[in-house]
C-alpha cells in the first residue's frame, strides 16, 4: 500500500470511472450495501460511511429499502395483520386512518417523520375541534403503523413518542342526595 493511505476498519470507498466516489459498507444483517449516491471527494464518501456505522452502532441503521415506503404502505400492510379485532374496532381504525392520518401523512416516507411533524399535526386537530379523546385515538393509530415499521427495521423510534396531547377533560361526580338515596333504597 502507499505511504500515507490507510484501509479502513470498516466499509469500503472506490473511486468510479466518473471520478465520483463510492461508499459500501456491510449491514447488520451481513449483505453489503452501497450508498444511495455517489459523492464528490473521497473524504466526503469516508465521512458518510462513518455516520452509517454509528447508526449501526447506536441501533438506528435502517435497510435502505424501507426508507421510501410511505404511511399509505404501512398503514395498509399493519391493517392486514389485524386480524384479531373486532369488525367495528376494525372499521374505527379504518376510518381514522382514512380521514385523519393518511390524508396527513400518507404520501411521505416512513423515515421522513419527525417529532415535530406530528406535534404540529395535533395542534391542527385541535384547532379543527377534535376532542381530546379522538385525538389520542388518532395519534395512537400512527403511532402503531410507527410501532410496525420499528419492528420490522424501517425505523429506530416513534415520533410520537413524548407528544404533548389534550389532556382529557375529568368527569364531574355529582353524589347522590341523601334523599336520592332514600328512594333508591
Amino acid at each position: 500500500m502507499a505511504e500515507g493511505k490507510k484501509r479502513r476498519h470498516w466499509g469500503r470507498v472506490r473511486r468510479l470511472p466518473s471520478g465520483r466516489w463510492q461508499a459500501r459498507y456491510p449491514t447488520p444483517d451481513g449483505n453489503l450495501c452501497s450508498a444511495g449516491k455517489s459523492f464528490r471527494t473521497r473524504g466526503m464518501a469516508e465521512q458518510w460511511l462513518t455516520m452509517k456505522e454509528a447508526e449501526i452502532q447506536r441501533g438506528e441503521w435502517q435497510a435502505p429499502e424501507n426508507e421510501d415506503e410511505t404511511v399509505a404502505t404501512w398503514a395498509e400492510r399493519w391493517m392486514a395483520t389485524k386480524v384479531n379485532l373486532k369488525p367495528k374496532t376494525k372499521a374505527d381504525y379504518e376510518m381514522r386512518l382514512r380521514v385523519y392520518v393518511i390524508p396527513r401523512f400518507g404520501d411521505a416516507p416512513i423515515s421522513t417523520i419527525t417529532r415535530a411533524d406530528v406535534q404540529a399535526w395535533v395542534q391542527e386537530l385541535v384547532a379543527q375541534g377534535l376532542s381530546a379523546s379522538t385525538i389520542r385515538h388518532v395519534v395512537g393509530g400512527l403511532n402503531m403503523i410507527l410501532n410496525e415499521a420499528i419492528q420490522s427495521g424501517a425505523l429506530s423510534a416513534s415520533p410520537c413518542q413524548q407528544i404533548a396531547l389534550p389532556h382529557m377533560p375529568k368527569a364531574q361526580v355529582e353524589p347522590l342526595t341523601l334523599d336520592q338515596v332514600r328512594a333508591l333504597a
